[in-house]
């Protein structure tokens, strides 16, 4: 199923309402320390696996209900999730020892396979990732194109989970015509202009 439009996705879904490479372990070390104290300051509870894991079911029954699909069909469990969104295959992982959460969709051809890639389309996604991606980003496993977002768990919340999903799906729909996650561009990249018929970008 194709999207209605490249930026919409974000604002249907409020409407419906990497890789990571270490510098060293001492530095992994301490960016879970700040990040643990963060969440020691937010009054909020820190966020658990159960209580993800009832916004992938709720969010993804609602999508499903959007598309006339009969049912979510959502697979797995024990922090990690699939589920299709429009009609893309989306993965969610968790880790609460680490506390992290990932949410990822394969970029994919028009015949549903993986894009094929070359140096000058590395060099659009590096740039794209820089100015037009924003909260997602497009990365690479074992030769294939992802979108992916990442969060911390502890201080992940559901705005943030809704919005993290539309920016992976919107990125990988807008692969290959204005790569961007939302209609909106953080100004002072060089990627190109969106075309005419996307209807432009805002910078930020």
């Amino acid at each position: 199923m194709k999207l209605p439009h490249p930026y919409t996705v974000a604002f249907l879904l409020a409407l419906l309402a990497g890789t990571v490479v270490s510098l060293s372990p001492a530095a992994d070390q301490q960016a879970h320390a700040q990040e643990a104290a963060a969440a020691a300051d937010d009054p909020r509870p820190a966020t658990t696996v159960d209580e993800l894991e009832a916004w992938v079911v709720e969010l993804a029954g609602r999508l499903a209900e959007a598309a006339g699909a009969a049912d979510a069909q959502i697979q797995g469990g024990n922090g990690v999730w699939r589920f299709v969104a429009f009609g893309r295959p989306v993965m969610v992982l968790s880790d609460p020892v680490a506390g992290r959460m990932r949410l990822l969709t394969p970029v994919l051809d028009e015949r549903g396979l993986p894009v094929a890639l070359d140096a000058a389309i590395l060099d659009r996604l590096m740039r794209a990732n820089f100015d037009s991606a924003l909260d997602a980003r497009y990365a690479l496993r074992d030769g294939q194109l992802w979108s992916v977002y990442l969060h911390p768990l502890p201080t992940l919340t559901r705005t943030d989970f809704e919005s993290g999903l539309g920016q992976v799906l919107s990125l990988a729909h807008t692969y290959g015509t204005t790569f961007s996650s939302t209609g909106f561009r953080f100004g002072g990249g060089d990627a190109e202009p969106a075309p005419p018929e996307h209807g432009g970008e805002q910078t930020i």
